[in-house]
């Protein structure tokens, strides 16, 4: 959705500034959501779970914090590419 959000509704490129991280778990990944998971994640808006652990959890629910986390992550890149 927030992939969705940035670049079809406001347009936004999402820029790579980063490798795609190593989880053990990339190929759970449903395909419709391949392409905005890992630009999501190459962006750094999103990251997966806490350093030290190296897995995604692409079928995990993702919690009210985490959900605020990747909203803040993509403003502030956002904001730091209009300023």
């Amino acid at each position: 959705m927030l992939y969705n959000y940035a670049m079809k509704f406001k347009g936004y490129e999402i820029p790579q500034n980063r490798e795609m991280p190593d989880f053990r778990d990339l190929g759970q990944i449903d395909l419709w959501a391949e392409t905005a998971a890992k630009a999501l994640a190459e962006a750094g808006i999103l990251s997966g779970l806490p350093e030290g652990e190296d897995a995604f959890k692409p079928k995990a629910d993702t919690t009210r914090g985490e959900a605020a986390q990747m909203f803040m992550n993509l403003l502030r890149l956002v904001v730091s590419d209009d300023a």
